[in-house]
């Protein structure tokens, strides 16, 4: 089974590092761009939600960890030893 990674990210056409002002500025401008009620285009419904699925993913913190594999993730695990 082969799991495609999707650089949510570049789809916005941000840093990995913008501030969250910045992905929802330019999920904004995408949004608007291809919302099918105003583009012409023939995949603005697909496109529409490529861009609506980049913006909700990387704010949801629950998700980050899902689709951004390549990020360093610390875990923190507390042990109780009974005896």
């Amino acid at each position: 089974m082969d799991v495609e990674f999707t650089d949510y990210y570049k789809v916005l056409g941000v840093d990995p590092s913008s501030s969250a002002a910045d992905i929802k500025h330019a999920y904004k401008k995408l949004a608007r761009k291809y919302h099918p009620d105003v583009s012409d285009e023939a995949d603005a419904v697909e496109k529409f939600q490529v861009v609506s699925d980049a913006y909700d993913n990387p704010k949801n913190d629950d998700k980050t960890i899902s689709y951004a594999p390549t990020s360093t993730v610390r875990v923190s695990i507390s042990m109780v030893i009974r005896t």
